[in-house]
């Protein structure tokens, strides 16, 4: 009944009507589809609403009279919807890295084996591959349990990065326990140079574009797409 009233009443309606109908319908239908009735309070205040008017109002108590009962999460969800595609194509951000993934060889024996000297050995290593990172500029996405995942901007400074950690760790001085494990045992070339010292630390790296998110909760940077996956299986 009201959508057959106002098409009447524009079917009767001057020009000068259906300008000033038109862009009152396009404000109260943005209005909706955002739920920002704050925007359309002034309708309230017409002293001597004309019939369209009428309509008009009646729609907006109708929004009003349902708001309540709408939770905020669902508004939220219409709302990044009605921007539609192409303002999702513009929150994708790429960004050329390198990306370095890496991991303790064996790691689940030598939790099982040593539990309390592998929590230790841990924190050394963790420490050390910290302190590596920020030597060489490099960004940590995310540690998982022992392993790390690494991006750098420039593919030399990830190399080094890599040697640095690798040569960092065998001057630790690990738990006993850890060196008496065979994925951990010290080894030394004849001529006396250590070839070895603690857990072996694996490392994979691949250069390319990969999509760029920052986190809504942490506000950190997180990469995506098929570079990441080639990357975590080098």
């Amino acid at each position: 009944v009201l959508i057959n009233s106002l098409v009447v009443d524009y079917m009767s309606a001057s020009l000068n009507d259906l300008n000033k109908t038109g862009a009152l319908a396009c404000e109260l239908a943005e209005a909706a589809s955002r739920w920002d009735l704050d925007r359309l309070k002034y309708l309230d205040d017409i002293e001597q609403p004309n019939r369209i008017q009428l309509a008009f109002i009646q729609i907006y108590r109708n929004l009003q009279l349902y708001r309540p009962f709408i939770p905020d999460a669902v508004l939220q969800f219409n709302s990044a919807e009605s921007q539609g595609p192409e303002d999702d194509d513009d929150d994708e951000i790429q960004e050329n890295v390198t990306l370095v993934f890496t991991d303790i060889q064996n790691s689940t024996v030598l939790w099982e084996t040593c539990g309390p000297a592998m929590r230790k050995a841990v924190k050394a290593h963790h420490a050390v591959m910290r302190r590596c990172i920020a030597q060489r500029d490099g960004y940590e996405v995310k540690t998982e349990g022992d392993a790390f995942m690494v991006a750098f901007t420039e593919p030399e400074n990830a190399v080094m990065w890599c040697i640095d950690a690798q040569k960092a760790l065998l001057e630790v001085e690990w738990p006993p326990e850890i060196l008496g494990m065979s994925d951990a045992r010290r080894e030394a070339l004849p001529d006396g140079r250590v070839m070895w010292n603690g857990p072996r630390v694996r490392m994979g790296m691949h250069t390319g574009m990969c999509e760029l998110e920052v986190d809504p909760t942490t506000k950190r940077k997180d990469y995506y797409g098929p570079m990441v996956n080639l990357a975590a299986r080098v």
